[in-house]
């Protein structure tokens, strides 16, 4: 099996972009795609109304992405710096603790966003007008929410372990899915902008699955029960590395949510 730590100390740097830079692209570009496909079905099958309930979702979305890019990022820099240390166990922990921290983030996410949804989306710009489909879609996304932070958090984790298309690969089936399941939910099954939200809900739990199936058979890092006991100093590492990026992904939530609210007031 070929060494990580070795190929990324003596490939050339030319051929290390390529291979990892290219599919990092493809896969921002395709983690677009989930919300673009379901504004398009929404608007076709629900309205401009189901379009705006998405557009006011989305600053809760982005909330979400930043706390698993922050994650992510910090666990995966913190491991690659431990692989070129040639301390795995270190990069096993990093690994392990990451996923127990994605999974426990998610569930505390997903049930502060469910407590208070109402007052977030109001906050969002939602109107009275705007608010029922609001909270049809967000409710049930917000149910998804351990499965997008374990799939963003993992997928950082692939490229570390040297596997940059198992990332790719990750979050493009999660996006072909929901591609194929928007219609079928909107338009056959009659069920609105839920059904686009237990579309993207499905799609991100099977890029979950394919992710969590790399790192238990796959994977030159695995999940190992052992190693999944907290360890603060890696918690520590993980979320002081991963700040500066999470805090970038938040602004991008600042400025949709003054964009819902001017967008709100100057249209009425």
């Amino acid at each position: 099996m070929e060494n990580t730590n070795q190929f990324l100390g003596t490939e050339r740097v030319g051929k290390l972009m390529r291979r990892y830079a290219v599919p990092c692209i493809i896969s921002l570009l395709v983690g677009a795609l989930y919300n673009i496909v379901d504004q398009i079905f929404i608007g076709q099958g629900v309205g401009y109304l189901g379009n705006a309930a998405t557009t006011i979702a989305f600053p809760l979305m982005t909330i979400i992405m930043a706390f698993a890019t922050l994650i992510g990022s910090g666990g995966s820099a913190y491991a690659a710096l431990r692989l070129g240390e040639g301390r795995k166990r270190e990069a096993l922990l990093t690994l392990n603790n990451l996923l127990v921290i994605a999974i426990g983030l998610g569930i505390l996410l997903a049930a502060a966003g469910l407590i208070f949804l109402k007052p977030i989306l109001t906050l969002f710009g939602a109107t009275e007008t705007t608010m029922p489909y609001a909270i049809d879609y967000t409710s049930i996304v917000l149910i998804g929410v351990p499965f997008s932070m374990v799939s963003i958090a993992l997928s950082s984790m692939a490229r570390t372990d040297g596997h940059p298309r198992m990332s790719m690969y990750g979050i493009l089936i999660g996006a072909a899915l929901n591609t194929v399941l928007d219609p079928i939910y909107i338009f056959v099954l009659d069920w609105g902008v839920k059904g686009a939200a237990i579309a993207t809900v499905t799609a991100q739990f099977v890029s979950t699955v394919v992710l969590c199936y790399y790192f238990l058979k796959k994977g030159r890092m695995r999940f190992t029960r052992r190693y999944m006991k907290p360890v603060g100093r890696v918690w520590y590492k993980i979320f002081s590395l991963g700040i500066s990026s999470g805090i970038t992904a938040l602004v991008a939530c600042i400025m949709q949510v003054v964009m819902n609210n001017s967008l709100g007031y100057y249209g009425n």
